[in-house]
């Protein structure tokens, strides 16, 4: 070998090195701004002057719907509808998508839910909190309800890199217009889970997309990059933790998982994600649960506990964790180290939250599955500790068993049963609540064991 040819190689490798390089520092800024780009730190006057810049122009938009289709293989059915919107129009308009998707009074209900689980903090306003945020990062979207492509007037970006985002929702019209977005289980309304896996999907099919014009096409200038990053991110930072990354989830995780389809068998293999979507956070974090050997959710069934201990309880949520949240409640209380164990072996779960009518008093129930014994071991002895982060201040008398193990104090106790890989959490304001729900366990042959030492929830009272 030449050593001529040896230079032309070291070139070449430095320079695919390089461009690899600044691929992911583009697409780590632009992901960034697509997720945060506030436009709160922009003088109403600096709006003002840049309202003009706004893409509008039928002939620019026709180039940036070439280039989408051009990069995404697809092919656009009908025309795209856009409309031009003032950014104090888009809090009404996500309002109105809320309470799409929300009966009155549910979004408080999942609140105290959540707030139960320990993922939010006590009296959180959800609702509000969505909607500031919201609010104030997006720069563009495309509602696949009404069809319909919005911008927003006076970005702060300059025109490379409007485009760049409007890519991204050009790329959304054509995954409406060839996969029919409604099909897909965005809204389901008792598996988050599931919702956000298919969310993953198609906002990282959409990321890898607009990475790939960013790179080739876009003509980005590092001052248009620079000028963005002095953009203010405070919305995002000062938001409750599980929002933020359920929020960054999609685009991060999301492009992660789809950039491994397209690696294996191009647009081709994410066309068909479509009719064999991902069912689980887990799957979109670890892909090969999906690619390799399909990992598919274990389902769990929990009987109804809405007549208790002689009294009514109102069922406030029912919903799916997954391993994303499984592991952000580990990483509130234990921190992201150790939160890793006790949620990667997730193999299925399902919650309730019940409150009693009329009063305050609420119960929990938090059926798990796991991919091995070792790996339910792992769960039971970190939630322990978890609880014990939770109920911070709280005196615990701990009570084990060979297949159980329970903290009681005055008004919280916290039950763990388990049998081979499978784990459920109960959670009463007392023990006889606590008995009555196991009782309700033991009747339903849920998992749990009938023996003679078994009391029933009458023998407690007594």
């Amino acid at each position: 070998m030449s050593r001529a040819y040896e230079q032309r190689s070291g070139k070449e490798g430095y320079r695919q090195q390089l461009n690899r390089m600044i691929q992911t520092f583009l697409h780590c800024v632009i992901l960034l701004f697509l997720i945060t780009s506030p436009m709160g730190a922009v003088s109403s006057e600096k709006a003002r002057s840049l309202e003009q810049d706004t893409i509008n122009d039928p002939e620019e938009l026709a180039d940036l719907e070439k280039a989408a289709s051009r990069i995404r293989e697809l092919e656009f059915q009908q025309k795209v509808d856009y409309q031009v919107i003032d950014r104090s129009s888009i809090r009404e308009v996500i309002n109105a998508r809320i309470n799409e998707e929300f009966p009155p009074g549910k979004l408080e209900k999942v609140s105290i839910a959540y707030a139960k689980l320990g993922l939010i903090e006590e009296g959180l306003n959800l609702r509000e909190a969505i909607l500031g945020l919201y609010s104030e990062q997006i720069a563009a979207f495309y509602d696949q309800k009404k069809r319909k492509l919005y911008s927003i007037k006076g970005l702060p970006f300059s025109k490379a890199f409007q485009k760049v985002l409007m890519v991204h929702e050009l790329t959304h019209a054509l995954q409406d217009q060839n996969f029919d977005l409604s099909t897909l289980p965005l809204e389901s309304k008792d598996n988050d889970d599931r919702a956000l896996a298919a969310l993953s999907l198609v906002e990282g099919d959409a990321t890898l997309a607009f990475t790939q014009y960013a790179r080739d096409e876009a003509s980005l200038g590092l001052k248009d990059i620079l000028s963005a990053t002095a953009a203010s991110q405070k919305g995002l930072i000062e938001a409750p933790y599980v929002i933020r990354k359920n929020l960054m989830f999609p685009y991060m995780e999301g492009v992660k998982f789809v950039t491994r389809l397209y690696s294996k068998g191009g647009w081709e293999m994410v066309n068909k994600a479509y009719k064999d979507q991902p069912q689980s956070t887990e799957q979109i974090m670890h892909p090969d649960k999906y690619i390799k050997q399909r990992d598919d959710p274990v389902p769990i069934v929990l009987p109804d506990l809405s007549s208790l201990a002689k009294k009514k309880w109102e069922l406030l949520e029912d919903n799916v964790l997954g391993e994303l949240n499984t592991k952000i409640l580990f990483t509130q209380f234990l921190g992201s180290i150790r939160a890793m164990k006790p949620s990667r072996g997730w193999g299925g779960d399902r919650f309730r939250v019940y409150r009693v009518e009329g009063g305050e008093a609420m119960i929990l129930v938090w059926g798990t599955a796991w991919d091995t014994e070792k790996d339910r071991e792992e769960f039971v002895s970190r939630y322990l500790q978890a609880m014990k982060k939770k109920y911070k201040g709280k005196e615990f008398r701990t009570v084990e068993s060979g297949d159980s193990a329970c903290l009681i104090s005055e008004d919280v106790v916290i039950w763990l049963g388990w049998a081979e890989k499978k784990a459920l959490v109960l959670e009463a304001p007392d023990q006889p609540t606590l008995l009555a729900m196991i009782w309700e366990f033991v009747k339903a042959s849920g998992g749990l064991q009938i023996t003679q030492d078994t009391p029933s929830p009458e023998s407690a009272e007594e």
